[in-house]
């Protein structure tokens, strides 16, 4: 399959303020955004993942169903909290609306993440959830 690319940089500004510069086919736009988590919220909701899988994994290889669900949704909203902090309205529109163009395409989307704070880098990004589709965006 063939992509389209969205580039979506996050840069310092202060404190605990961030811009986010995308560049998109749709076209360029930036915003100062603050992040949902600080550092101990972070690891809070990072640890409550990791318990939820744990203690699957502690009752043998099989989750069960309410596992999965409870992972799931933790995932979901810790990821939604993400997607939406770093794409604010203004900036969401140009996501859209690369995927219309790509999808016009016949093609899909890649979405091209560069983060320049070296504390952010190891955020879990994979985990980005768009709640208009119901779905994680990687």
């Amino acid at each position: 399959m063939s992509y389209c690319d969205i580039d979506v940089e996050l840069a310092p500004t202060n404190g605990h303020d961030y811009t986010v510069i995308v560049r998109s086919s749709a076209g360029d736009q930036r915003a100062t955004i603050k992040l949902p988590y600080a550092d101990q919220a972070l690891d809070q909701r990072l640890e409550a993942l990791a318990q939820a899988r744990r203690g699957a994994a502690s009752r043998g290889l099989v989750m069960t169903e309410q596992d999965v669900t409870s992972l799931s949704t933790q995932a979901e909203e810790f990821g939604q909290a993400l997607f939406e902090a770093l794409l604010p309205a203004e900036l969401r529109t140009l996501y859209y609306t690369s995927q219309q163009l790509a999808a016009a395409q016949d093609k899909g989307l890649r979405i091209r993440l560069r983060i320049l704070p070296a504390n952010l880098t190891t955020w879990p990004w994979e985990l980005l959830y768009d709640p208009v589709p119901d779905d994680f965006i990687c």
